[in-house]
C-alpha cells in the first residue's frame, strides 16, 4: 500500500509540475543508503522476531501498529488535498489491523497479557 501511495504522489507531482519526476543524484545516494539500512534492519528484526514468545511477539506488533498509526494520522494532514484518500485508506487500514489483533488477543490465552507498549498520542490499550 506505501509503495501505491508513493506512486500516486509522483504522478500528481508530475501532473502539478507538467514534467517527469526525478530524484537528483544526492537524493538517489541517500535512498541507497536508507535501502541498505532498511536491508539490515529486516534482517535484525527476523533475527528478534525469532527469539520471541508469542505474548512478546503480540505486544510488539501491536505497538508497531499503534506507532504507525500514530505516525499515518500525523503525515496525513501535510499531503495534498490529490493525496488524502490515499493517506486515509492507510490510516483505515492501520486501525483495522489493530482491531484484528485485539480482537484475536481478547479471544486468545493471551487476554489481558498484552498491551502496546507505544507512548505517543493514544494511551496503551491493556487488552
Amino acid at each position: 500500500m506505501q509503495d501505491e501511495f508513493l506512486e500516486a504522489v509522483i504522478r500528481h507531482r508530475e501532473a502539478r509540475a507538467g514534467k517527469p519526476f526525478h530524484y537528483t543524484r544526492r537524493q538517489e545516494r541517500l535512498l541507497e543508503c536508507f535501502d541498505e539500512g532498511a536491508a539490515q534492519a529486516e534482517r535484525d528484526i527476523e533475527d528478534a522476531t525469532t527469539k520471541m514468545d508469542d505474548r512478546t511477539l503480540l505486544t510488539s506488533t501491536l505497538s508497531s501498529e499503534y506507532q504507525s498509526l500514530e505516525l499515518d494520522e500525523t503525515m496525513a494532514s501535510s499531503y495534498r488535498p490529490e493525496d488524502k484518500a490515499m493517506a486515509l485508506r492507510m490510516i483505515g487500514f492501520r486501525r483495522e489491523t489493530i482491531r484484528m489483533i485485539e480482537e484475536f488477543v481478547e479471544n486468545s490465552p493471551f487476554r489481558g497479557q498484552v498491551i502496546s507498549i507505544w507512548h505517543g498520542k493514544k494511551k496503551p490499550k491493556a487488552v
